[in-house]
């Protein structure tokens, strides 16, 4: 004889009939995001690692709804490379001076690593996170903000990780061709 419970549990995990499927429309477009994602290492072979990163913090920021993206990277050993990008644009090297204070400014905050933090830059109410790119004390550092105050949901977040942890991997193996080309000189 059979329980009543276990009958009505396995009634609840049966799959239902294909024709029955319904995708919300906001997994769907996560799904469709992530799907893009993934295809972003295809754009990068044989790039720097500078040009890595802009192509990433590109897909990322037409993504979601980023509007700030601030990044202290180590793309050569010993040589730290700053990139910030407002609005969709990115900011040359030399424009970079006049954002030093307000990077200076949220650089010092008792951030924890992935927690919204709110600031003002340009003006703007950003919700900003700082994530790190890779591990230990040599790990690199790269931060987002929206204006979205619920920023960043777990979409969110599970999107930008995967982002930069893809990243990262671009990163090491343009630095690895890069010192196999030096190698060879």
């Amino acid at each position: 004889m059979m329980d009543e419970n276990k009958v009505s549990y396995l009634k609840l995990v049966n799959p239902p009939a294909p024709d029955e499927r319904v995708i919300p429309s906001q997994l769907s477009d996560t799904l469709r995001n992530m799907m893009g994602l993934l295809a972003l290492p295809g754009l990068w072979v044989g790039r720097s690692g500078k040009a890595i990163l802009r192509l990433t913090f590109e897909a990322i920021e037409r993504t979601l709804p980023i509007r700030f993206i601030y990044s202290e990277v180590q793309l050569e050993p010993n040589s730290s490379h700053a990139s910030l990008m407002w609005d969709r644009q990115m900011e040359a090297d030399e424009q970079l001076a006049a954002w030093q204070t307000s990077l200076n400014d949220f650089k010092q905050l008792p951030m924890q690593e992935a927690k919204p933090y709110p600031v003002v830059l340009r003006g703007k109410q950003l919700q900003l996170i700082k994530l790190r790119l890779g591990y230990g004390p040599t790990a690199d550092t790269i931060w987002f903000g929206s204006e979205k105050p619920d920023f960043p949901t777990l979409t969110d977040l599970a999107f930008i990780r995967a982002a930069i942890t893809l990243a990262g991997t671009g990163i090491l193996t343009a630095r690895a061709q890069q010192e196999t080309e030096r190698a060879k000189r």
